[in-house]
């Protein structure tokens, strides 16, 4: 096994560890909670979905507990599954051509997505500063539509960092489902353009 598949096994035992921390102080009021729930957010970005997931399955029999941290978890699930299987040897290649044709043709498209990511993490969290003061609220079409016009990634992490708006049904499944359009529709755009 290389470094990658090293790392991938041991930030997945990470994951799925913090999973089960979690799951067991869930009931309870902690503020280790949040702390762990930080980490797990963390590990699951760097690669750790797969064993938050196994966690979620063995020790959520319920499957309602933590609606919104699968949501986030099975969005990175195959937004990491679509990176390692694009990365993986038989497709260097094509990663390889990737960043010598499209990148530089494409440039512009990239740096839009990332200021609409920007922006949506942005007004997430001013959002959430507002709520909290008791002030006026930015929109909840403004707050989805800057994620459906390339920002999801910016809001679901805004989302998760900030705990806001993970209660409500169409921001838990509809950001993380607009973030896996996303990047399937990305891939798919890349592999016909090149």
């Amino acid at each position: 096994m290389g470094i990658v598949e090293n790392y991938l096994i041991i930030i997945n035992i990470i994951a799925f560890s913090l999973s089960v921390v979690e799951f067991l102080l869930y009931k309870k009021k902690s503020s280790k909670k949040e702390k762990i729930q930080v980490i797990l957010n963390v590990s699951i970005l760097l690669g750790g979905a797969v064993g938050a997931t196994l966690a979620f399955f063995i020790w959520n029999r319920k499957g309602k507990q933590l609606f919104t941290q699968m949501a986030y978890t099975g969005a990175m699930f195959v937004i990491q599954l679509l990176l390692y299987l694009l990365c993986y040897r038989p497709n260097k290649v094509l990663i390889e051509k990737w960043f010598v044709t499209f990148y530089p043709r494409y440039k512009f498209f990239l740096l839009y997505v990332l200021i609409m990511c920007i922006i949506s993490f942005i007004l997430f969290a001013v959002d959430k500063k507002k709520a909290i003061n008791g002030q006026w609220r930015i929109q909840e079409k403004v707050l989805l539509g800057t994620s459906f016009l390339g920002g999801a990634a910016g809001g679901l992490l805004a989302m998760h960092l900030f705990h806001h708006k993970t209660q409500k049904p169409y921001f838990s499944i509809g950001v993380p489902a607009m973030l896996v359009l996303q990047v399937i529709g990305f891939f798919a755009i890349t592999i016909i353009l090149l």
